[in-house]
């Protein structure tokens, strides 16, 4: 539910994740209030949690994504901006992005980031492990980062066909998980056999085909909003209403996802 709730004469403010559904219904009650945005209800929500420590899950504008999160949730339709921030917060404990960073445009914030590496698209050498809050009665706050990795790595490796079977043998002695992209056509049998002898391989791409231009790199990923926006348009369908209700019985989805007990 979230509110200001003290315990043992630790007072915080707490803020869990809000869809937008969900905003709209219990915070833009007024029907001409719903064209508000997400960040205006948002900072609604924030000016009435006044404390000195908060802790919300919730993407500020200008952060640095980690590259495995839902993107739709790091677009301006849910970005909040850092000028929404309680202006008495000495603290702010953020989650949902997944890179460990201080917020430059409110150095009170931070996100402690994921402990383990969630996708290859990630970043195999980005920064992670968790934060030490130092919160002493007068002063600053110190945030002292602790670098450390758990979990098995993920590692993406771009390679040719004719130099597979030479890379075999590292491939076979790395600890985590694999992604392998392999420049030009790969035929079906050779993928058969390269899932069959690494078993922690869990993806085998092309690049450099037809399916990706062929200019040697991989086709950016897409969010599930922008890629049915593609796809309508690629069959002619620029239906407004259809990508509205996409949206819709998305943030559906989501909603259920995040309900307690699912």
């Amino acid at each position: 539910e979230g509110g200001v709730v003290e315990v043992g004469g630790l007072r915080a403010a707490l803020l869990p994740f809000v869809s937008e559904r969900i905003l709209v219904k219990k915070v833009l009650q007024e029907a001409e209030e719903r064209h508000r945005t997400y960040a205006e209800a948002m900072r609604r929500i924030l000016a009435n949690l006044e404390s000195p420590l908060m802790l919300g899950h919730f993407a500020l504008e200008g952060v640095r994504p980690g590259a495995g999160e839902f993107v739709f949730h790091l677009t301006g339709s849910y970005a909040v901006p850092p000028s929404a921030l309680p202006l008495g917060a000495r603290y702010v404990a953020l989650g949902h992005i997944h890179r460990q960073q201080q917020v430059s445009e409110a150095p009170v914030a931070w996100y402690a980031g994921s402990l383990i590496q969630l996708d290859f698209g990630e970043g195999e050498e980005a920064e992670r492990g968790a934060l030490l809050v130092e919160v002493p009665d007068r002063g600053p706050v110190r945030v002292h980062p602790i670098r450390e990795r758990w979990g098995k790595p993920l590692k993406t490796l771009h390679l040719k066909p004719e130099e597979l079977d030479g890379r075999l043998p590292e491939l076979e002695r790395f600890p985590g998980y694999l992604r392998v992209v392999v420049e030009g056509r790969l035929s079906p049998a050779v993928k058969e056999r390269l899932f069959q002898e690494l078993p922690h391989l869990l993806a085998v791409e092309t690049a450099g085909g037809p399916e990706d231009g062929g200019d040697g790199t991989l086709a950016p990923e897409l969010g599930l909003v922008e890629a049915y926006d593609r796809y309508l348009k690629e069959r002619g369908r620029e239906e407004e209403g259809l990508l509205e209700r996409f949206n819709q019985v998305l943030k559906e989805v989501e909603l259920e996802a995040l309900a307690p007990g699912a």
